[in-house]
């Protein structure tokens, strides 16, 4: 269920089944998975989520993603988060040290993007880049291109190849 559905009991009545049971096996998989990167401190563990929205939609699953990004080290373990946008990151956010974008031809969504890596929002040049020139559509020779910033807030285009 949406976010909202949780602020309006009326809402959340109206919610399927299916979706209560799916938001708690999702959170519990997370939950499972946080517990198996903690358990050993010394082998490093890398919790991996994408579209992290379906997590971080919720105050429990915000929770639990705020805690994986804030004790993580401590555990010697990570965490790698995908999602559209900055804000499905949820409030830790902040915490994240390595940031990659990827393009997308929403020019606002470039934007929100670009100052999440420490870049200049207003650049018309960056804009391009993150829209159009990072692995442009129909040509597969340049799929994985992005830019990468890391702890040293160095930002750098890279390429990602499987």
């Amino acid at each position: 269920p949406p976010r909202e559905a949780f602020a309006d009991v009326e809402v959340l009545r109206q919610q399927p089944p299916e979706a209560l049971i799916g938001r708690a096996v999702l959170y519990l998989i997370a939950a499972m998975a946080r517990q198996a990167a903690f358990t050993d401190p010394h082998r490093f563990c890398m919790v991996v989520m994408d579209e992290i929205y379906w997590l971080t939609s919720s105050a429990e699953g915000s929770a639990l993603v705020h805690e994986i990004l804030h004790d993580g080290r401590k555990h010697y373990a990570g965490a790698a988060l995908g999602a559209h946008d900055r804000e499905e990151l949820g409030a830790s956010a902040g915490l994240i040290s390595y940031r990659a974008v990827t393009r997308t031809t929403d020019k606002a969504q470039a934007k929100r993007a670009l100052a999440y890596l420490g870049l200049d929002p207003e650049s018309e040049d960056l804009v391009r880049l993150v829209t159009m020139d990072l692995s442009p559509a129909g040509q597969a020779g340049r799929a994985g291109e992005m830019l990468l910033r890391d702890p040293r807030m160095q930002v750098g285009r890279v390429r990602v190849y499987v």
